[in-house]
Formats: C-alpha cells, sequence, structure tokens
C-alpha cells in the first residue's frame, strides 16, 4: 500500500485485514490515509514500548476516527 510505503509496520501486520474490516467500510482513500496517520501519532505516543506501527495502534485510530 502506497500510504505506508514509508511507515515502518509490525512484523505479520496485513493492512489488508485493516482497509476490509467492518469498522473501516465505506472509508476512502482519503479516509485510509488519515487513518494512517493517526495509528502512526499513536504508536509515536507508545514510542517508550514499541518503535513500529502495530495493529493496536490502527485499531485506536479506528476508534478516533
Amino acid at each position: 500500500m502506497a500510504l505506508t510505503r514509508k511507515t515502518p509496520l509490525e512484523m505479520g501486520l496485513r493492512l489488508s485485514d485493516i482497509a476490509f474490516s467492518k469498522k473501516t467500510d465505506g472509508f476512502s482513500g482519503a479516509d485510509l490515509g488519515s487513518l494512517v496517520k493517526e495509528a502512526c501519532i499513536n504508536a509515536i505516543e507508545d514510542r517508550e514500548k514499541v518503535d513500529v506501527v502495530m495493529m493496536k495502534h490502527f485499531l485506536q485510530a479506528v476508534d478516533n476516527i
């Protein structure tokens, strides 16, 4: 996915699981871009524990958008 090309993702993270989930049903490309940005912010706030964007960061982002 072009939106995450420069984003360090957790090993094994399947973006298709996020893009095709019921929570993101109807999201546009711009909405998915906002989701990635929000997930990155969540990862930065969680930086002491991890140095990659994880599924939990995406799930938190979906709840915030």
